[in-house]
């Protein structure tokens, strides 16, 4: 069935799903399962139709994504990076970013960028077959620091090493053909297949493209096999995507418009994508994670007040993202405890057998397995500017700017330390202000001193501060 020719039923809405259900798997399986994990680009929990909201928001019709929701476990309080490499590295080393070096976009500026390759998710699947198609944007060309999925493991890459509109040197062999976008991207992959990475100028729909090389590869691949699949969407540059992908939509030039109309392409390819595997191989498990929140200035129902607190910042618009589980055996439901973005890595070890080596990284598979205990106290996220080493190189972790977050169950901590040294803290009651407009730390209190804090959030904030301290320099 050609899935990319049925209509989406609705543009703002869920709908009737174009995938079908998660197939068991038999008691006796004689090998690790196959794993799939799908990164989705600036995706925050506004855009899955399936994910429980409390706010009045357009949201997309999302529904293949909705359906996998249904079939497995939606994780509801995923925290990440709120920049696509720090994300990207987070859930390839199971580290955080004062570990990694990674704490803000890779790609044009000069720096110490080199992801640390010790032991990055593919090296850890022993006996595993491993490909990666889509986004990479772990590597600094302005270096030479060449850092590509082949260095970190993977047998086979396909896709786009940066944003498809970096305009970075590579890009110059499609330039000739206009502007850099979805259908004018270059393209990274074996050319020649002689297990050399070249460069080629593609006018394939980034998101098709993406698709097909997944569903190549998954046909390849001997089993097991781990399937890493980053999708460029709804990254910029927003744009109207193929009529196939959603026939009947208008065409639209609102950015909200746009949006919606990228997120239902990549919905409609997923479908593609999730038909395709159960079809080669009926027991596949797969995760889907969004790889931060999502671009506010992209929303124009968001409010004016709000277009500063989504990807890029640490406001929960920044860092909170779905992530689904599906598949045979899996438990199905919601789950409402506390995950880091860095547990993806020791949830995929310990499917395969594995031992994940990353201190920061904690398996979700008790999860998986119907548990109900929280495995995590309080969850972390960062961004800090320039990269540095990794701090397996032995240099000085040194950030002009360093962002930390850290939260509970109920508080959120903030702190920034600006260049020159300012330290600017913000707390909140997630409970009773989940939007974050009352910070209620008085300003230039720090520490003990806590000033208009009394009873559970002064102790709970001097707890929060007492463990941020642990993470990274301060």
């Amino acid at each position: 069935m050609d899935l990319s020719r049925l209509p989406c039923l609705a543009r703002w809405c869920t709908g009737v799903a174009l995938a079908a259900p998660l197939a068991a798997q038999a008691p006796d399986a004689p090998r690790p399962p196959n794993l799939v994990l799908i990164v989705l680009d600036d995706f925050g929990v506004d855009l899955l139709g399936a994910f429980p909201r409390t706010r009045d928001l357009q949201t997309p019709c999302t529904p293949n994504l909705d359906e996998l929701a249904r079939e497995g476990l939606l994780f509801t309080r995923v925290w990440t990076n709120p920049l696509c490499s720090a994300s990207r590295a987070q859930l390839l080393t199971g580290r955080h970013g004062f570990r990694t070096g990674i704490g803000t976009g890779v790609g044009k500026r000069p720096g110490s960028l080199r992801l640390d390759l010790e032991d990055p998710l593919p090296r850890m699947l022993i006996g595993y077959d491993s490909s990666a198609v889509g986004k990479w944007h772990l590597v600094s060309q302005v270096d030479q620091n060449w850092n590509h999925p082949l260095d970190a493991g993977f047998g086979y890459y396909a896709g786009s090493l940066f944003n498809l509109r970096e305009g970075m040197q590579l890009d110059r062999i499609c330039w000739p053909n206009g502007r850099l976008g979805y259908d004018n991207w270059t393209k990274t992959y074996d050319v020649r297949a002689n297990g050399v990475l070249d460069s080629r100028c593609s006018n394939t729909y980034a998101t098709t493209d993406t698709t097909v090389e997944a569903i190549g590869r998954a046909k390849a691949m001997r089993p097991p096999w781990f399937l890493y699949v980053a999708y460029n969407a709804p990254h910029w540059p927003l744009h109207d995507p193929p009529a196939a992908l959603c026939p009947g939509r208008p065409e639209c030039h609102e950015q909200t418009c746009r949006l919606g109309a990228m997120v239902e392409a990549l919905d409609t390819e997923i479908g593609r994508l999730l038909a395709e595997l159960r079809a080669l191989e009926p027991d596949p498990i797969v995760f889907v994670i969004g790889d931060n929140g999502t671009d506010h200035s992209a929303r124009e129902d968001r409010e004016e007040d709000e277009v500063n607190s989504g990807k890029g910042s640490l406001f929960e618009g920044g860092l909170h993202v779905p992530l689904i589980a599906a598949g045979p055996g899996l438990a199905r439901g919601t789950c409402s405890a506390l995950v880091s973005s860095t547990d993806v890595y020791a949830t995929l070890a310990e499917l395969a057998g594995a031992w994940a080596p990353a201190e920061d990284s904690i398996s979700l598979v008790p999860y998986l397995r119907g548990r109900t205990t929280p495995l995590r106290r309080t969850v972390y996220a960062e961004n800090f500017r320039p990269n540095q080493p990794c701090d397996r190189a032995g240099a000085a972790f040194a950030p002009d700017k360093h962002g930390r977050a850290l939260r509970d169950e109920r508080f959120k901590l903030v702190s920034i330390r600006h260049p020159g040294g300012a330290v600017e803290e913000s707390f909140y009651d997630l409970w009773l202000d989940p939007d974050e407009t009352t910070n209620l730390v008085a300003p230039g209190a720090t520490g003990d001193e806590a000033l208009g804090l009394t009873g559970e959030p002064r102790t709970r904030y001097l707890a929060l501060r007492a463990e941020l301290r642990t993470m990274g320099p301060e």
